[in-house]
């Protein structure tokens, strides 16, 4: 046992002491239980996009293989479409 004036320490051996159940998240000053949760939802975030490229990385490989672009058709511009069907009209009419 150690005393000094008003303040006296004593260590014991674990378990000693009745009812004490050691610190806990809620004895941590208020600072310190933030950067704990701000560390906390970092390191969830980091896992999440790591496992969201691993799961895109598997899903964009699996879609490749099934699936098969074909090639997009330009239509043609109104004008066009306007003249070719005057042109079929003269045709149907003239052979009538």
């Amino acid at each position: 046992m150690i005393s000094q004036g008003d303040i006296h320490l004593s260590v014991m051996p674990k378990d000693q002491v009745k009812d004490y159940k050691g610190a806990t998240f809620f004895d941590l000053k208020l600072t310190d239980q933030l950067a704990l949760i701000g560390l906390g939802i970092i390191i969830l975030a980091i896992l999440f996009f790591i496992g969201f490229g691993i799961y895109k990385a598997i899903q964009g490989n699996n879609n490749r293989e099934r699936r098969i672009r074909e090639p997009r058709v330009k239509k043609e511009p109104r004008t066009v479409r306007k003249v070719v069907r005057r042109i079929v009209r003269r045709k149907k009419s003239k052979k009538e």
